[in-house]
């Protein structure tokens, strides 16, 4: 099982940097340059006096940009909305913009030695950042949305505005997207038609199946097939 372990733990690497590649050339390359070109003051939205944040990180990440025109700019300070769904970067003067054209793909620097990768297309909604977890005839996506909610303090008429994160998790196959929870019922329906190869390896891995890890290595695995 250890074998078979890190032959899948192997070709989750090569997938993941094949996938970063297409994120990058799946487009002809038009121009990299310092700054964005076509971007735009970000306005709107400031978050005072909020609880919680409404970014994927709270400060400045490096990470790369392809547009839907197959524009690519890499080493951008990125940030990314989750409330508003939208990417915005600071340029060489320190302004922090948005782009005015589609992106297609972005990937964002995580743990250390780690990029994250985000891509736009998944029916229903075609605009909407999803994080890609695993690529592969069967691919795992997260989606990870923020909204902002009012409440009252008790016993006082002051209104606390603060950040409440929701997690969801799909499998597309034959592009078609669909939910999967944290759950032994959903994941087996998930990959039903590996349903005896995915319970033997869940008890042989004694994998934790309320965790994301777990889902991933079952989605690595299942992509073994």
């Amino acid at each position: 099982m250890m074998r078979r372990t890190n032959i899948v733990l192997m070709k989750s690497c090569t997938t993941v940097l094949l996938f970063i590649a297409a994120c990058i050339s799946a487009y002809p390359q038009i121009a990299v340059t310092a700054d964005p070109v076509g971007a735009r003051p970000l306005t709107g939205e400031s978050y005072l006096d909020v609880e919680g944040s409404p970014f994927l990180f709270s400060e400045w990440r490096k990470g790369a940009v392809t547009l839907e025109d197959g524009t690519t700019y890499s080493n951008l300070m990125l940030m990314y909305d989750q409330v508003s769904d939208q990417l915005i970067f600071k340029n060489t003067k320190g302004q922090t913009q948005i782009f005015l054209k589609p992106v297609k793909a972005f990937t964002i620097d995580g743990a250390p030695g780690d990029s994250l990768i985000f891509q736009t297309g998944y029916p229903p909604k075609q605009k909407a950042f999803y994080q890609v977890l695993v690529a592969g005839n069967t691919s795992l996506l997260k989606k990870e949305t923020k909204v902002l909610m009012d409440e009252k303090e008790y016993g006082s008429a002051r209104t606390v505005r603060h950040i409440v994160p929701s997690i969801g998790y799909f499998i597309v196959r034959n592009g078609q997207l669909k939910s999967v929870k944290l759950q032994r019922k959903s994941i087996l329906a998930a990959f039903g038609d590996r349903h005896d190869d995915i319970e033997r390896y869940i008890a042989d891995r004694r994998l934790r199946l309320g965790e994301e890890a777990s889902l991933v290595e079952l989605a690595l695995f299942y992509n073994t097939f």
